[in-house]
C-alpha cells in the first residue's frame, strides 16, 4: 500500500497543479506506513515521492535535500533499486540546474555518468542527458553537450516510434547547444521538428515539460528572428508562447513569461516596454528560485537600462553568473535571453 501511494503521488502531481493538499495527504500516509513497516524500500519509495512532488511544485531546493536523503536509504539499505536510484539522482540534478546552483551540478555529473556506464544502466543514463549536456555548455563546450544530446538515447534502443524521456532531454539540450552557437535557425527547425512528437506523447500533459518547453520553443524563434529569419512569424511564435506562459498555472511560469516578453519587446527595440516585462521577470523569478535565468534577466535589463545603475546590475549579474561556472557569459546570455543583438551591440 506504501508503495502504491508514493507511486500516485508522483505521478498525479506531475499532471495536476491544483490538490496539493490531497498529494501531500498520500505522501504523509505512505511515509507513515513506510516508518511502521521499517522497509527500506517503501522508506526509500515514500521519501522519492516527497521529493517528486516538491520538484513539481517548484521548490528545487526542498526537493533536492529530499532526494539526496533519498538517494542515501536507496544506496545503503536497499537491492536491485537502479530505477529508483536513478530517477532520485536525475531529480536532484534538474532540481539544482533550475535554481541555479550549476556548479554543483556539474561536480556531480561525472561520477554519475561513470556509474551508469559502468551498470550498463540506458534508463539512467537516458535521464542523464540534460545535466550532463548542459553542464557541458556551461564549461563552454557546446560541441560535447551536442554530442551527448545526440548520442545517449541511443543507449535505450530503437525509439524511432515512440518519444521519450530521453528524447526531450535530448532535444532541449541541441536546442540549446545551437543557441549558444549562434545557430538560432537550426535550433528552431529542430525544435518545431519533434513538437508535433511531444505533443503525441502527451507530455504536455506533466505541466513542468509544458511549461520548458514552451519556454525553450519562444527562445528558440527568437533566436532564429536573429539568425536572419522571417522576424514577423517568429516573433508571433515567440509572443504566442510568451502568452501562455503568462497564463499558466504553475507558480514559475508566469516569470518565464515575462522573461520571454522582455526578450521579444527588446528584439522589437520597444525599450520601455522591455525593461518592465524584464522587471516582472526579475523579481517573479527570484520569488520562485531560478536563480540563473534571473541572474540573465538582470543582465539583459542592465545593458538595455544603460548608465551606472544599469552597468552595475549588469556587472553585479555577470559576477554571479561567473561564479556559477560560468566560462563564457555573453554567450550564455544568445541561449537564454536572445533577442539584444543589434540592441545592445
Amino acid at each position: 500500500v506504501c508503495r502504491a501511494l508514493a507511486i500516485e503521488a508522483s505521478g498525479s502531481v506531475a499532471v495536476e497543479v491544483r490538490g496539493r493538499d490531497s498529494i501531500e495527504g498520500l505522501v504523509r500516509t505512505a511515509e507513515s506506513l513506510a516508518t511502521r513497516s521499517n522497509d527500506p524500500h517503501a522508506i526509500a519509495l515514500a521519501r522519492l515521492a516527497a521529493g517528486m512532488v516538491r520538484v513539481f511544485s517548484g521548490e528545487w531546493r526542498a526537493a533536492q535535500a529530499t532526494l539526496d536523503a533519498a538517494e542515501s536509504i536507496i544506496r545503503e539499505r536497499c537491492r536491485g533499486v537502479h530505477w529508483e536510484l536513478a530517477n532520485a539522482i536525475a531529480w536532484s540534478m534538474n532540481a539544482l540546474i533550475l535554481c541555479g546552483e550549476l556548479k554543483e551540478a556539474a561536480q556531480r555529473v561525472p561520477e554519475v555518468l561513470r556509474e551508469a556506464q559502468e551498470r550498463a544502466d540506458r534508463f539512467a543514463l537516458m535521464h542523464m542527458v540534460y545535466p550532463a549536456a548542459i553542464t557541458a555548455i556551461v564549461a563552454d563546450d557546446p560541441d560535447t553537450a551536442d554530442r551527448i544530446a545526440r548520442e545517449f538515447p541511443r543507449f535505450g534502443g530503437d525509439f524511432s516510434e515512440r518519444f521519450t524521456g530521453g528524447h526531450w532531454g535530448s532535444l532541449v539540450s541541441r536546442v540549446s547547444a545551437n543557441r549558444y552557437r549562434g545557430r538560432g535557425s537550426l535550433a528552431y527547425h529542430e525544435m518545431e521538428e519533434d513538437f508535433a512528437r511531444i505533443k503525441a506523447a502527451h507530455f504536455l500533459r506533466v505541466h513542468m515539460m509544458r511549461v520548458c518547453t514552451t519556454f525553450e520553443r519562444a527562445l528558440c524563434a527568437l533566436s532564429a528572428a536573429e539568425d536572419g529569419g522571417d522576424r514577423d512569424q517568429l516573433w508571433r511564435l515567440a509572443e504566442g508562447c510568451g502568452k501562455e506562459l503568462l497564463a499558466d498555472r504553475p507558480d514559475y511560469a508566469a516569470p518565464m513569461g515575462h522573461h520571454v516578453m522582455g526578450c521579444l519587446l527588446a528584439g522589437k527595440g520597444q525599450r520601455e516596454a522591455a525593461l518592465r516585462q524584464l522587471d516582472l521577470a526579475i523579481s517573479g523569478l527570484t520569488r520562485v528560485d531560478m536563480g540563473y535565468l534571473a541572474s540573465c534577466a538582470k543582465a539583459r535589463r542592465g545593458a538595455l537600462a544603460g548608465g551606472e545603475a544599469g552597468r552595475e546590475l549588469l556587472e553585479a549579474s555577470t559576477e554571479q553568473l561567473v561564479k556559477q561556472g560560468i566560462v563564457n557569459v555573453e554567450r550564455c546570455l544568445d541561449m537564454s535571453a536572445p533577442g539584444f543583438h543589434g540592441v545592445l551591440r
